[in-house]
This record gives C-alpha cells, structure tokens and sequence, in this order.
C-alpha cells in the first residue's frame, strides 16, 4: 500500500497536477502534495494540503537569516511576504546547518519566532539525510517542536536511499532516521506529525538519482517506493512522504518522477472516503443532539435567535467549532428537514466557506 507518498513538484508540471487531482477526487489520496513557488491560484483540490517551498537565491542564502535566530525570522518572513500562499503551509529554510549544537539551538530561536509570526502553519526544520550528526542535539528543538505541534504546524525532514541497495542502505542512518527524531521530541514534548518533505530511494549526494543507479528501470524504483511506503505505514505520526522530483531542474533529471511515475502512484491508492464523507463522519464526535420539541428552542425560533438561514430553513448549530484535517469546521441542523448542514473553511482561506448536507 501506497497511500502515505505524495508527489513533490519543482516545476509546476500540468500534467502530474492533473493526474494528482484525477487521483485525489476518485480515492481521497494523496492528501499532501508539495510545490516551489506556489502559484496565486491553487492548482489542486481544495482537500489536498499544499506544502509550499519558496525557492528563490537559493538554500545557501536562507542560511543567513537562520544563522540571527530570532531576529532573522522576521526578515525573512519580509523577503518572502509576496510569495506567502494563504491555501498553502508554509516550508521554512530548507536543508540548513544543524552541524552543531549552536546551529541547533539558532535553529531552534528562528523556527521559534516564524511560527509565531507566519500568516500561515509552518513546516519546520527541513534537515538533510543523516543529520544531525549528534541526534542527541534533536532535544534541543524541543521549544519549537511545542510550537509546531501547537499551531498546526509539521516537521518536516529528508531522507534518501544511497547505493547500491536503496531504502535498505544505512537505513536508520538515512531512511528511518525520522524514528529517531521523533523518539528524542516525544520524550520532552508535544510533536506535530512529521513529513518526509524529501525521499529519494537512492541518492549519492552528487546528483545522480534513480533513473543513473537503476538505469531507468521503472519496476526496481516503484519497489524500493513500496518499500519505503511499507516502512513509514507502520508510524502513524508520518502524515506523508514527497517523492523527489516532479518537473525537475536540468541538474535533478535522474531523479525524475514523471506522469507515467504519477499515474502509476496513482493506481495503487486504495479508494478512501471523500474528504467530505471523513469530515462528516469525524464531525459526529462533537454533535450535540437537538431536541426540536424543547421549550427553550421553540423559544428561540419564534425569536429568530438561530444565526443561519439557508433557503428559508432555519438552521441551528449542534457542535462547537472543530479542527479536521486542514480545516475548521461546525455542524448545524434543520430540523425541518432532519438534515445536517456541515459548513467548514481551510484554514487561513476565511472568505472561503464551504457546506455540504448529510443525513441525519
């Protein structure tokens, strides 16, 4: 099974967008996708989360701003304003200098104040294959981890195969290392679900991806993905794995993940509910029942108290406001057609509300 990759897209390839979405609305998967440079407008299903990397002087550059800590997260935040997309989370500096404790803890200070001042939900840290080198210095980012996990944020990390054997190579040193990260955080504090921003089944560090180290061969790639998919499966708190690269710069080629790659990933999503068939089946947990025949609500709708109309049915809401998935959501009833009406809004998008019925 599947069901936990997700496509990660350089370039904003038209054709695996449309596969993705094709996909999307016929199995509920994928649920995350992950863009440079995401465009105005969304190019995907609403009830697919968009991971957001701005990529502009490049990772180098963005080190600087980690390197003030604190002060830098403001700044870079300014730099990057524009190009901030309110239907999509936000990466922040990818693949940065956790080569000590020092880098760790400015790390730790920046993460700490972008989530705090970021329009939108951070995914955070972004750290390369096989670092830190020290994962004891993992428990020094146990203040923003509280942050993400409180915010609605995730943790974002890579992790690659390396010649010749794949996932299966050095793994718990590159693949499966996230066991690790997690493990040291969850001991101190709250963690948010983690996202492998990055995976590759193989990738020696120069540039050279599968389609160099398989030769091309489509069925030995697809098998070390299952095998991959088969390991974060067995981790509830691993939301999703971004397969590297859709729409690839001219230096990434060998690790191409083209539409054939799409469809085939495509094919083998197990069908799940629709986004909205899981919100109405999770939003019954926070139901209230409403008893039409009660005095004090026939109090109230003589008073037009309730606060929604719809089509000249009144309507009352049954829940408090809930979190699901990437969106905030309330219940509200018609009694005079015994029908919920489900209104919910993905988060940051709040001149977008949408509402569906479902039966009582």
């Amino acid at each position: 099974m599947t069901d936990k990759l997700a496509v990660h897209f350089q370039k904003h390839d038209k054709d695996s967008i449309a596969i993705v979405n094709e996909s999307y609305l016929k199995t509920g998967q994928p649920s995350i996708v992950k863009i440079l440079n995401a465009p105005e407008v969304n190019p995907f299903e609403s009830g697919i989360l968009v991971d957001n990397r701005i990529f502009t002087e490049g990772d180098a550059y963005d080190q600087q701003f980690v390197n003030m800590g604190a002060a830098g997260a403001e700044r870079y935040l300014a730099r990057i304003e524009s190009m901030i997309r309110k239907y999509a989370i936000l990466e922040s500096p990818n693949e940065v200098d956790v080569s000590s404790p020092e880098k760790i803890r400015l790390l730790d200070a920046f993460i700490l104040q972008l989530v705090e001042l970021s329009p939108v939900p951070i995914v955070g840290y972004n750290i390369s294959t096989g670092n830190p080198p020290d994962m004891r210095w993992v428990e020094l980012l146990k203040s923003s981890c509280y942050a993400l996990w409180r915010t609605g944020g995730r943790i974002g990390l890579h992790e690659y195969g390396y010649p010749p054997d794949g996932v299966n190579n050095q793994i718990g040193y590159r693949c499966l290392r996230y066991r690790d990260f997690y493990r040291r955080l969850s001991a101190l504090t709250y963690v948010p679900p983690i996202i492998i921003t990055e995976f590759g089944p193989v990738d020696d560090g120069r540039g050279h991806g599968w389609r160099h180290f398989f030769d091309g061969n489509r069925a030995t790639f697809r098998d070390q993905c299952k095998l991959y998919s088969h390991y974060i499966g067995q981790d509830a708190y691993v939301e999703a794995a971004c397969v590297f690269t859709a729409g690839p710069e001219a230096q990434w080629a060998s690790f191409e993940f083209d539409a054939e790659e799409a469809r085939w990933l495509a094919s083998q999503y197990e069908a799940h509910a629709t986004f909205e068939e899981r919100l109405g089946q999770y939003a019954q947990k926070f139901v209230r029942p409403l008893n039409p025949d009660a005095a004090l609500y026939k109090h109230g709708k003589a008073l037009w108290l309730a606060p929604l109309m719809v089509q000249g049915d009144l309507r009352v809401p049954i829940s408090d406001e809930f979190y699901f998935e990437n969106v905030v959501s309330q219940v509200w009833y018609s009694p005079r057609a015994n029908m919920q009406t489900i209104v919910y809004c993905i988060i940051g998008q709040w001149g977008n509300v949408r509402q569906f019925d479902r039966a009582n």
